[in-house]
């Protein structure tokens, strides 16, 4: 619900520093045109379904985390 812009911009790069704190998965992000967005890279084959799930509750996490600091 937050339009592009610099406050969307700084909102990724906390959650983009709160799943990497984790240290479970790592995530990277890149600027397009409309800002500053979270990639997810998978660079193997192998990668297990367990990895992606990690991934997903770590971002939950790491919203959860921004939620509860707002409140």
């Amino acid at each position: 619900g937050m339009a592009d812009g610099p406050e969307l911009d700084a909102l990724n790069r906390t959650v983009l520093a709160g799943v990497n704190a984790r240290q479970r998965v790592l995530l990277t992000g890149t600027t397009l045109r409309t800002g500053f967005v979270l990639r997810i890279c998978v660079l193997s084959f192998r990668t297990h379904a367990d990895r992606m799930d990690a991934c997903v509750e770590d971002l939950e996490a790491s919203a959860r985390d921004l939620l509860d600091r707002a409140d």
